[in-house]
């Protein structure tokens, strides 16, 4: 039985090492998902920088929000708030874009999201999200 506790509390001391850095440094993973969600919905708010005043190179052709600042930039505004594109709440409705949704990138290395953002679909640049974000 003391073994047992012994191993418990070993591995639950490891893992109080182990979660805190893979938040970040200072950041605890809570606050990391939390900011994440914050990204995605509207980025350039969470960051403190202006909205793009570009259109979306993607998105540019739905014109939805032609003269909305940023709002076909917002992560949300594509993939949807449940994170199912066109088969979620978003594929139907005046949010109906058509584009699929980000749940098969669940579990995928950080260095290869942080491409697909800088792709020429997504077209995000360093100064929009740092590979932090």
């Amino acid at each position: 039985m003391k073994t047992i506790a012994t191993t418990i509390l070993t591995g639950l001391l490891a893992l109080s090492l182990v979660i805190p850095l893979s938040a970040g440094a200072g950041e605890s993973i809570e606050y990391s998902i939390a900011r994440g969600g914050r990204l995605y919905d509207k980025w350039f708010a969470e960051n403190d920088s202006d909205a793009p005043t570009d259109p979306h190179p993607t998105y540019a052709a739905k014109r939805k929000y032609d003269g909305k600042r940023g709002g076909d930039w917002r992560c949300k505004e594509c993939h949807g708030w449940d994170y199912l594109g066109k088969d979620g709440a978003y594929g139907e409705g005046k949010h109906k874009t058509g584009f699929r949704g980000i749940r098969k990138a669940a579990g995928m290395a950080p260095e290869k999201i942080a491409a697909l953002l800088r792709n020429k679909v997504h077209g995000y640049t360093d100064s929009m999200l740092s590979d932090k974000d």
